[in-house]
């Protein structure tokens, strides 16, 4: 009896301590998950800093320093494409982007680049204050002007009624005879003044095509220059590639090595041939060495072969460059180097090459710098480094991302308007005559001599004392204000019918020279 009752007693401890267990089991997990939960709800509302737009900008607006503020965000809010500030680094940020694989796989890409990289990228559209900074709402930075870009200002063009500020137009020319060509293709509309001017962006071809075209139409009654909008530049215009970058850099590094391997192989073999066993020297004035064919060898560039010693001369150029002194102290000094041209070296024989590539030195990545590499592979020198610094640590998420990256690239279009070879010779022998006609044209010089005009009426008011003609000149005064405006642009085609004839003799005449 007392041995049952032991044993009654033991399995209802044992009962109590499997359910004390599973009971303290139960709520370590409860609790491990609760405060899983509620690290992940914290992670959530974590701020984390972010650059942002200090104030409103309007489109095109290029960023400045004291345009880029930090703003708080939370973390989970994180986006593609922005840029988080980095704790204690005030020089660099993180470029935060999602990109995508060949698999279609999302992956999180961190990127550390230079705050100042921002400043001066331009501004795709209107942005109010404390909007975040995205590569989405900035022009890529490849897009740059080019050296011979400049702002040109028209004010005699036909314009869209509806024509605005960033619109993209073509100005065309049509002739009497139904002749209609483009002039100028895809341009964007910089800033429109008043009625009938605007400001476009020119290289120096479209400068002189659009030249050729006001002279025509200055020269021929009825010749008409308008401008075309585009009704949606964004696929009439543009349009999105992806571009593997990584693999434009790897190209260029690969084509570099080469080049400086056969570079080196240049300048040895002109070191090689240069003199004769003697040491004396094989090269003429005009620096071509005198080089002895052996029968087999090819003597020039088509192909043809040396019967029996032949001598050949072998060009050469000769470049200054910086190498160490012989004094082994470290310092560098310019000296000539004379190397064969890459054209002659099919004139130098296999035996020559074989026993000298032993002492090319291979070249690595770390030999080119980063803006060789980026003016050969045609991108950006920040790109080279990036990819650089991620092909050296093996970070896939950039190269990844730098393998599918998204550029914007505009359609190849072609102007149709038959530039006159004879224009152009007359605007070249006579500068100032484009600006001459130009002002021809220029309503605000009209009104600005009506002004001056109203003002001599002032002046000659004060003046008199007979009342009959202050009178007279009181209503000249109120006659030009109130025809001012209404009669400028009838003023502007008497002026230019006036000088028209005229005109077109002096161009022909000097089309005829």
């Amino acid at each position: 009896m007392r041995q049952m009752k032991k044993k009654i007693i033991l399995s209802i401890i044992i009962t109590a301590l499997l359910v004390a267990g599973v009971a303290f089991a139960l709520n370590h997990f409860a609790i491990k998950s609760k405060n899983e939960e509620i690290a992940e709800l914290q992670k959530k509302v974590v701020n984390t800093k972010c650059l942002a737009f200090a104030k409103d900008l309007e489109a095109d607006s290029i960023i400045t320093q004291s345009d880029i503020i930090e703003v708080a965000i939370q973390e989970a809010s994180l986006a593609s494409g922005t840029y988080q500030v980095i704790d204690n680094d005030a020089a660099n940020v993180i470029y935060y982007k999602i990109i995508t694989n060949d698999e279609g796989q999302e992956a999180e890409s961190k990127t550390k680049v230079l705050r100042e990289s921002l400043i001066g990228r331009v501004i795709k559209s209107n942005v109010s204050k404390n909007t975040l900074i995205m590569d989405s709402l900035l022009y890529p930075e490849n897009e740059e002007p080019t050296k011979d870009e400049r702002l040109q200002e028209f004010n005699f063009l036909q314009l869209p009624s509806d024509a605005v500020e960033n619109d993209y137009i073509d100005i065309r020319i049509r002739f009497p005879d139904g002749e209609d060509y483009s002039v100028l293709i895809g341009k964007k509309v910089e800033r429109i003044a008043g009625e009938n001017t605007v400001f476009i962006k020119m290289s120096e071809e479209d400068i002189m095509a659009m030249g050729s075209a006001i002279i025509e139409a200055y020269m021929q009654p009825g010749v008409s220059l308008y401008a075309n909008k585009y009704v949606d530049p964004a696929t009439q215009l543009f349009n999105e590639a992806i571009v593997d970058y990584v693999a434009k850099y790897e190209y260029a590094v690969n084509r570099l090595i080469e080049e400086d391997k056969e570079k080196q192989l240049r300048r040895l073999i002109a070191e090689e041939i240069m003199t004769d066993a003697d040491g004396n020297s094989l090269m003429d004035e005009f620096g071509n060495i005198a080089f002895t064919a052996h029968s087999g060898d090819v003597i020039d560039l088509e192909g043809n072969v040396a019967t029996g010693d032949t001598v050949i001369m072998i060009p050469t150029t000769t470049l200054i460059e910086e190498v160490e002194k012989d004094d082994n102290s470290g310092e560098m000094e310019e000296v000539e180097v004379c190397y064969i041209t890459a054209e002659s070296l099919p004139l130098i024989p296999e035996r020559i090459i074989e026993d000298l590539e032993d002492e090319i030195i291979e070249p690595t990545v770390e030999d080119f710098e980063n803006i060789d590499i980026a003016t050969y592979a045609g991108i950006d020198k920040d790109y080279v480094e990036e990819i650089r610094v991620a092909e050296a640590s093996q970070d896939q998420n950039t190269l990844n991302f730098y393998k599918i990256m998204r550029v914007t690239t505009r359609d190849a279009i072609i102007r149709t308007y038959p530039v006159r070879t004879e224009v152009l010779a007359v605007i070249k022998n006579n500068p100032n005559l484009l600006a001459e006609i130009i002002a021809e044209f220029d309503s605000t010089a009209l009104l600005n001599t009506r002004v001056d005009k109203y003002h001599e009426l002032e002046a000659e008011l004060a003046a008199e004392i007979d009342p009959y003609r202050q009178e007279e000149i009181k209503q000249k005064m109120e006659e030009l204000v109130n025809t001012r405006v209404e009669n400028v642009e009838e003023a502007i085609k008497e002026e230019i019918e006036a000088q028209r004839a005229e005109r077109v003799s002096y161009l022909e005449s000097l089309i005829e020279e």
